[in-house]
């Protein structure tokens, strides 16, 4: 049965910051006007922060604040090793893994998630 590395990318939407929190100023950079939740970055980093779990063929997690696309979005990516009989089969084991992983550390309904395989 061959191997497959799989990278699980989810992007968490922002919000709106209350004007109190940009001085009641106008700002001109849209980007500058967003953040993540703060209860939404504290699961994002309690998540990172735990360690990759390796029971579930884990290899790798991090969160990180993306500035580079707007509106700015948390993204947590998770890294697994999967044997298993085909590419599909390997992204679809890998994203059941990262949703249950997730909403173990109070994580639920990122924007979007992409799978991405590669045979090892």
């Amino acid at each position: 049965m061959p191997r497959y590395r799989l990278t699980v990318v989810a992007s968490y939407a922002t919000e709106k910051r209350p004007a109190e929190a940009r001085g009641g100023h106008l700002i001109d950079d849209p980007d500058d006007d967003q953040r993540i939740p703060p209860q939404l970055h504290r699961h994002l980093v309690n998540w990172a922060s735990k360690g990759v779990d390796r029971s579930m063929g884990e290899v790798a997690r991090r969160y990180e604040t993306d500035h580079d696309i707007a509106p700015v979005r948390g993204t947590a990516t998770a890294v697994y090793e999967l044997d298993a009989d085909s590419p599909e089969e390997a992204e679809r084991a890998a994203l059941e893994r990262f949703a249950s992983g997730s909403l173990d550390a109070g994580l639920s309904g990122p924007e979007t998630v992409l799978p991405h395989s590669e045979e090892i």
